[in-house]
């Protein structure tokens, strides 16, 4: 999946490509502590996640976002300016 931008400031959109259609798909913001600050469901259109996430009322600071779907997750790294 792909993030930007990156950096961000308010917000970041979020693109994930999926090789078939997977009901259950979330996103997980981690905070630099590893807790969640954020959570949501993706939603797909077709075989396509496209998602804005706003980010304006968090600290300045590095971040992950984590993609979890029913075959596993993968994680990458945000940076809020």
């Amino acid at each position: 999946f792909a993030i930007s931008p990156n950096p961000t400031h308010e917000q970041f959109t979020l693109e994930l490509e999926l090789e078939r259609a997977l009901p259950g798909c979330s996103m997980d913001l981690l905070g630099a502590d590893g807790r969640v600050v954020r959570s949501t469901a993706l939603r797909a259109n077709g075989l396509l996640v496209r998602q804005t996430v706003s980010v304006a009322d968090l600290p300045k600071g590095a971040y992950l976002v984590r993609v979890n779907t029913p075959d596993g997750s993968s994680t990458r790294r945000l940076m809020v300016r």
